[in-house]
């Protein structure tokens, strides 16, 4: 590759990085790898603006690695040290996950953090991603490679968006959380026509060899446990349960609670047999036939519903724009809609509990009939960049 090839592709690395820091500014790091099979990682507590004008940084990257993995943390569980900083090496697995690991201390109570448990378990079973994934729940997009293979790269998620993007003229792939940022960078940097954007299927582990080649392997996560009532106190979330994101004990789950409740399509949230109009409570909700009944069940009714289902695909989220189906998170304050991601961004930030009311959005369809109703639960479903050099 010549040296005009090698600088566009620096200035892919160092754009995408920059993109990404609003999705993580406690620390931001990288993972190489090169030709003889050797890697390093470099990682520190550093806005990805500061990390990408430092010395080591300038170094590792003019050694033109066949492989590159980076990432930037927003802290959710665990310190911000440079230990606790992504990308994580476990034996011949090193890695990056964004998202958040729901039972991590079920699976290794002596982790600092969630994330670290994903290449533990890699590590543990050989690489085996199915044995690995059954073990763990949450929200997930991963990238890791096993150095044991020759320039190897898997990426999977389950929640969380995750995107990708061949260059052929710089025998080149990207990754990336989200599109737009991936999309506006290549096509400012090498023209429109000059490469290729992809989404990760959820639940699709991607498995790319060194000739940019890749295939897709099913892979199926531990299930989500939505029974536990989860608890924000302006830092983080808790989980009334056994264990707690960071390990605080139940007697400071007090501040807020944050509600759990599934939207049903309804006629209207009043329809006999299920709610009484006079218990709803819609002082704060934008939709005439939404609102919550007494026990702090959200009820949204026919229009509400296909209006915000309308919005998701077509404004997306608030804050990244990626487009929002199935599972969205709804501000009845603000009236605007967030993937799931940026709504764990947003909420934990501090005193987020006092400007926000965030309700998970799950989409139940009712079908009639004379007797009942049957339902039918339709489930529709930051890594920084990857770049890959053939």
């Amino acid at each position: 590759m010549n040296n005009h090839k090698r600088e566009l592709r620096r200035n892919i690395v160092e754009s995408l990085a920059l993109a990404m820091q609003d999705r993580g500014t406690d620390s931001t790091g990288v993972a190489c790898l090169f030709g003889d099979g050797s890697s390093k990682i470099y990682k520190d507590t550093e806005k990805a603006e500061k990390f990408i004008e430092t010395p080591k940084f300038e170094k590792i990257i003019e050694s033109n690695p066949v492989e590159l993995i980076g990432h930037t943390r927003l802290a959710t569980v665990g310190e911000v040290n440079r230990k606790n900083a992504h990308p994580f090496r476990r034996g011949q697995i090193i890695g990056a996950h964004n998202g958040g690991v729901e039972n991590y201390l079920e699976v290794n109570k002596g982790v600092a953090v969630d994330s670290e448990v994903i290449f533990a378990l890699l590590k543990k079973h050989k690489n085996d991603y199915k044995k690995a994934f059954a073990k763990i729940s949450g929200n997930f997009a991963i990238s890791w490679t096993n150095i044991g293979e020759k320039h190897s790269l898997y990426l999977v998620r389950d929640g969380n968006p995750l995107h990708w993007a061949i260059v052929p003229s710089l025998k080149t792939m990207f990754w990336c959380s989200t599109a737009m940022p991936l999309h506006i960078i290549l096509r400012a940097t090498i023209g429109k026509n000059n490469f290729q954007l992809f989404e990760v299927e959820e639940k699709k582990v991607y498995f790319f060899d060194e000739f940019l080649q890749h295939r897709k392997y099913k892979v199926f996560f531990k299930e989500r446990d939505y029974s536990c009532v989860s608890y924000y106190d302006g830092r983080r979330y808790y989980y009334d349960d056994d264990y707690s994101w960071n390990g605080v004990e139940s007697r400071y789950k007090k501040k807020w609670r944050k509600k759990q409740g599934k939207i049903e399509l309804l006629t209207h949230p009043a329809e006999s047999g299920y709610i009484k109009e006079e218990e709803l409570d819609d002082d704060e909700i934008g939709y005439e036939d939404l609102g919550y009944s007494n026990n702090g069940k959200l009820f949204v009714g026919e229009d509400a519903a296909q209006d915000l289902a309308r919005r998701g695909l077509e404004d997306g989220c608030a804050i990244c724009k990626v487009q929002v189906a199935g599972e969205m998170w709804y501000d009845t304050y603000k009236d605007e809609l967030y993937c799931a991601q940026c709504a764990n961004d947003v909420l934990s930030v501090d005193g987020a509990g006092e400007q926000y009311q965030m309700e998970r959005i799950d989409f139940v369809e009712r079908e009639r009939n004379g007797k009942g109703a049957k339902e039918e639960e339709k489930k529709k479903s930051g890594n920084w960049l990857k770049t890959f050099v053939g």
